[in-house]
């Protein structure tokens, strides 16, 4: 039993395969495959035993964010999609290089595609948004 949340490049629920396998449904119905999955990877640091864990509130939501991560790209390859993991900080970057386009044009065209979309378009969806273009741009080459 889960709930899902679909349309910023985020899904999660309680059975991630469920959601995953959802999610490729809607592209099917409306004529599309999906053909890979886009993990944003944090740029935090990771904790190392569990103990060590447990006596930092940051990386608590570290780990459950990693887990949450984990379930997800699980869920996705289950599927069959492939799973490409960029850490977010090298977002911008990676993009730019595959796109052939300037950081400041990325972040120009992502901004127009949010006044098309309408909100919200807050920096989650921006960056989603640059992901899945950066998997189609390397899905092209």
């Amino acid at each position: 039993m889960g709930w899902g949340l679909v349309g910023w490049g985020c899904v999660w629920c309680g059975g991630g395969l469920v959601c995953v396998w959802w999610v490729g449904c809607c592209f099917a119905g409306r004529g599309y495959r999906a053909t890979s999955a886009g993990i944003l990877e944090s740029s935090g640091r990771k904790g190392g035993s569990l103990a060590s864990i447990l006596t930092s509130h940051a990386l608590i939501h570290t780990a459950d964010g990693d887990h949450f991560r984990k379930a997800l790209a699980t869920a996705a390859e289950r599927n069959g999609l492939a799973v490409s993991r960029v850490r977010a900080r090298d977002l911008e970057a990676e993009a730019s290089a595959c796109l052939g386009r300037t950081p400041t044009r990325l972040r120009d065209t992502i901004k127009e595609l949010g006044r098309r979309m309408g909100p919200p378009w807050g920096a989650d969806q921006k960056m989603a948004a640059l992901l899945a273009w950066l998997l189609l741009g390397r899905a092209m080459r």
